[in-house]
């Protein structure tokens, strides 16, 4: 699936520091932004404030840390924040103890082979070929000293530009368009901190909703991520001030408390017009490859339920599985769904742009692929609602995906692929009725 290239700030941490990072203290071993390599420090980060504000063009970002030496000797180091690829942190500032203003300096990623010493930290929770938008690229830093059992305080502020992802809308000249539903991703990679002394007492993290960007333009905010788990926390909304609030208590952060945020310039309810429209012009998808997803994308706009994992986050960002009511998301959903299949949709709608009209090609499981549900909650609408004209000619293309899913879950029951054995029979079982129905159906001419 088209995936987005999360514009995430690291806070401030114990090695090379992040555009979205949290405070790190530099080692001239360099070392990774999640683990100071072979760096030991008796530093510890007591407590970390941040408040992140959300606009369109720009996020703004104000923390507040509290570190502490708890050893019984002074030490000094070099702390910072690590650049993620590209970003850059644009008016930039820092104060210690309210007062001193470090010179901050820049340090960037090294050019040639040789430039090993004091080079920024790479970032080993990232595969060899991820995009160069997620390595850490350089430092801004300074240099702070502490006395045996000192604490003292560090307020950075600063910000930068979301990265913006466009790849719902073909036609290029509809500027317009293309800026409302735009994704617009930010957030605050969290993990940086990692190489403090112990874990950090208390983390505190906001972020303030605007005219410009208000909550219902929210489409995801993370943590949760999918596959990291929660890291012991959860999201905290309160309307009278437009804030949503993650506290943490006694962490040591990873990649599941990094904080992500993907918002747009409209509302679902706006954008579920704007997409529907592009639709019926034959626009939507920016290149043939993203096509399906951005068709999967309207129609979990309309209803998550149509894809169970989608409803879930949903509920959990705003406490509601679809903006719309049950009636108007059921029509609506017929709406989208019979562009996605024939007479309306083009003709051999695959999941996977490309490839062969395979059983694979359909999708991970019957319950993820998209033409399957779309002719499964067509043919049902249309029967129980009367209209077997508008039933027939889906029955046989209808009975073709059947026989392709019958034969993926056959396949994988039979080779152990490692798929959930139980789960394909329960769906090779509805699949074999659904089967026989649509065989009568065929032959009778009436549904069973």
């Amino acid at each position: 699936m088209i995936r987005s290239a999360f514009v995430l700030i690291a806070g401030l941490a114990i090695v090379p520091v992040c555009a979205w990072a949290n405070v790190a203290m530099i080692t001239t071993e360099g070392g990774t932004a999640l683990q100071p390599k072979n760096a030991v420090t008796t530093v510890a980060m007591t407590r970390e404030d941040v408040d992140l504000y959300p606009a369109l063009s720009k996020v703004e970002v104000k923390a507040v840390f509290a570190l502490k030496n708890i050893g019984d000797k002074e030490v000094q180091l070099e702390v910072g924040f690590p650049i993620l690829g590209d970003s850059q942190l644009k008016d930039f500032t820092v104060a210690i103890d309210g007062r001193e203003k470090p010179e901050v300096k820049t340090l960037p990623a090294p050019k040639k082979k040789e430039e090993q010493e004091d080079r920024a930290p790479a970032d080993p929770s990232m595969p060899d070929n991820a995009d160069k938008e997620y390595a850490f690229s350089g430092w801004m830093f300074w240099t702070m000293k502490f006395a045996a059992g000192q604490e003292r305080r560090v307020d950075v502020a600063y910000w930068y530009e979301p990265r913006i992802s466009d790849w719902l809308v073909q036609d290029k000249d509809a500027k317009e368009l293309h800026d409302k539903v735009a994704w617009r991703d930010a957030g605050y990679i969290v993990r940086t901190g990692a190489g403090w002394a112990g874990n950090i007492g208390r983390g505190t993290f906001r972020i303030h909703w605007s005219r410009e960007v208000p909550k219902a333009n929210v489409r995801s905010l993370r943590p949760p991520w999918v596959g990291f788990g929660d890291p012991g926390g959860a999201w905290r909304y309160d309307a009278a001030t437009e804030t949503d609030t993650l506290v943490l208590n006694a962490f040591k952060p990873d990649n599941a408390c990094d904080i992500g945020i993907s918002y747009k310039r409209v509302s679902s309810v706006e954008e579920v017009s704007l997409l529907t429209a592009t639709l019926k012009r034959g626009q939507l998808g920016m290149y043939q490859a993203c096509r399906n997803y951005a068709f999967e994308h309207l129609v979990q706009l309309i209803d998550p339920d149509f894809f169970p994992p989608y409803s879930a986050n949903r509920r959990l960002l705003t406490g509601e599985a679809s903006p719309f009511s049950t009636k108007e998301r059921a029509a609506r959903l017929i709406e989208v769904l019979e562009y996605c299949v024939p007479p309306l949709g083009p003709e051999g709608f695959e999941q996977k742009s490309g490839e062969e009209k395979s059983v694979d090609a359909l999708g991970a499981h019957p319950t993820e692929c998209l033409v399957f549900r779309a002719y499964e909650t067509l043919f049902t609408h249309y029967l129980q609602t009367g209209q077997a004209d508008k039933a027939r000619p889906l029955a046989s293309p209808y009975k073709a995906v059947c026989e392709a899913l019958q034969g993926y879950c056959r396949k994988h029951i039979e080779t152990k692929s490692g798929i959930n054995e139980k789960m394909l029979a329960e769906e090779l079982w509805k699949i074999k009725r659904r089967l026989a129905e649509l065989e009568q159906f065929l032959s009778a001419g009436n549904p069973k």
